[in-house]
């Protein structure tokens, strides 16, 4: 997701911490995709911006279970986005939980 400021990343890693967890930051989902094939990892959760959602779905969708999130929380940064992201989470045939938010600052209220 696209990173506005050094407050937001430092909030994200506090909200990791709280979990267990620690923060890592891609760019592209081809990225993400091979992170989540080279490494070992703890449960996570997967923060993504409404831009990369859906490409980052697909490099993800047929992976193992124990290799997808246990939760995913899309980030509309425009207001008229957040119909469209939560249609197409709903539309999604899967176990993990997708949550769509309106910006940064709602993401604490789903983790």
């Amino acid at each position: 997701f696209k990173l506005g400021s050094r407050e937001l990343v430092e909030r994200m890693a506090a909200v990791a911490r709280e979990f267990g967890g620690s923060l890592l930051c891609v760019k592209k989902a081809r990225q993400l995709a091979h992170w989540m094939e080279t490494k070992q990892r703890k449960p996570y959760m997967l923060l993504i911006s409404w831009r990369e959602a859906k490409p980052a779905w697909d490099a993800i969708a047929d992976m193992p279970t124990e290799q997808l999130p246990r939760i995913m929380v899309v980030v509309c940064d425009m207001g008229s986005a957040i119909e469209r992201a939560v249609e197409w989470a709903q539309s999604l045939r899967t176990h993990v939980p997708v949550h769509t938010v309106s910006g940064y600052d709602d993401i604490e209220e789903v983790v």
